[in-house]
C-alpha cells in the first residue's frame, strides 16, 4: 500500500538541538496553516499492513477494557450490598 504523508517539524526547538527523535510528525494533510509547525515536504511510504495483527491488537484492547469493566462492576455490586446491609436506626 502506497501512502503519502506530510513531514512536519512540530518541535522546532528540538530540531535546533539536533534532537531528531522528538521533533518530526507525519500527517495525512497539509499542515502549513499551523504557524507553530514547519512544513518540510511530502513523502511516499510503501507499507505492508497486516490486518490480522491489527484485528488481534484491537481485540486484545477490548478484552482488557471488558476485564476492567467487570472488575469495576464487582466493586460496585459489593458497595451496593454493603449499603443495603446497613440497618436504619432512627435517632
Amino acid at each position: 500500500m502506497l501512502i503519502k504523508q506530510n513531514l512536519v517539524i512540530t518541535h522546532p526547538d528540538n530540531f535546533l538541538k539536533a534532537d531528531y527523535g522528538y521533533c518530526f510528525s507525519l500527517y495525512g494533510w497539509d499542515m502549513s496553516h499551523d504557524p507553530d509547525y514547519v512544513q518540510c515536504g511530502e513523502i511516499e511510504l510503501d507499507i505492508n499492513v497486516d490486518t490480522g495483527k491489527i484485528i488481534e491488537t484491537i481485540s486484545d484492547v477490548i478484552d482488557r477494557e471488558i476485564a476492567d469493566l467487570a472488575a469495576k462492576t464487582i466493586v460496585l455490586e459489593l458497595r451496593k450490598k454493603e449499603l443495603l446491609a446497613l440497618e436504619h436506626t432512627p435517632t
